[in-house]
């Protein structure tokens, strides 16, 4: 779900859910785009409910759309799901870099854990990345990020639940690196997903010391 704020109403004035501005400065708004939030008032909600294997499509139609009913009213955009706010992108949108569409969060790290916000609007459980005693949760979370990438390209035509392997590539992409596609595979690390139905999220084990992707 997007939200269009801008200073005039638009077709439709909706409301927004309250609290929002904590959220988007703990989850790394710039800095200009947060003040121009604050000088807007009024909203407009873009949701799509679509089938399943729809849903990555759709969600990047809908973002395009928000962007282009941004850039026309002098507004900004707010990805709902997350929530941040949504930076034009330099180049043409695309799920490969899934930093822009995924974020990837410590605030459990303390407790051994990382996790993410975003997968759900792709019909995707959140993550819960254990961090193994000793692990550098920096180079955990790189490797969240890459099973993010890997879970929007290959997500709902394969079961993200098994063994999977993450490569450096990955991490590159999940990292939004624009020379991602550049970056060998060869350095890899192995990890295991199972699926936590009473949390509703994929549990991710680190088969493998994340150091070695970065030696």
């Amino acid at each position: 779900m997007y939200a269009v704020v801008t200073t005039s109403p638009l077709e439709r004035d909706d409301p927004l859910p309250t609290g929002l501005e904590p959220l988007l400065r703990r989850n790394g708004t710039n800095q200009q785009l947060l003040a121009m939030w604050r000088e807007r008032q009024h909203a407009q909600l873009l949701l799509r409910s679509v089938p399943l294997a729809d849903a990555g499509e759709t969600h990047l139609r809908t973002r395009a759309a928000a962007l282009t009913l941004a850039a026309e009213n002098d507004g900004v955009v707010v990805d709902l799901a997350i929530p941040r706010l949504v930076e034009p992108p330099v180049d043409e949108l695309s799920l490969a870099h899934s930093d822009a569409w995924v974020m990837v969060h410590y605030e459990v790290a303390d407790r051994g854990a990382i996790g993410s916000r975003g997968l759900e609007s792709f019909g995707l459980p959140e993550l819960c990345v254990t961090v193994p005693e000793g692990a550098d949760p920096a180079m955990c979370g790189a490797v969240t990020s890459g099973l993010t990438h890997r879970l929007l390209a290959e997500w709902p035509q394969m079961d993200p639940v098994g063994p999977a392997v993450i490569t450096l590539r990955d991490i590159a992409f999940g990292l939004g690196d624009p020379q991602a596609a550049e970056i060998g595979t060869e350095r890899r690390i192995r990890v295991e997903i199972s699926y936590d139905d009473v949390a509703h999220e994929l549990d991710v084990t680190l088969v493998d010391d994340p150091a070695i992707l970065f030696a």
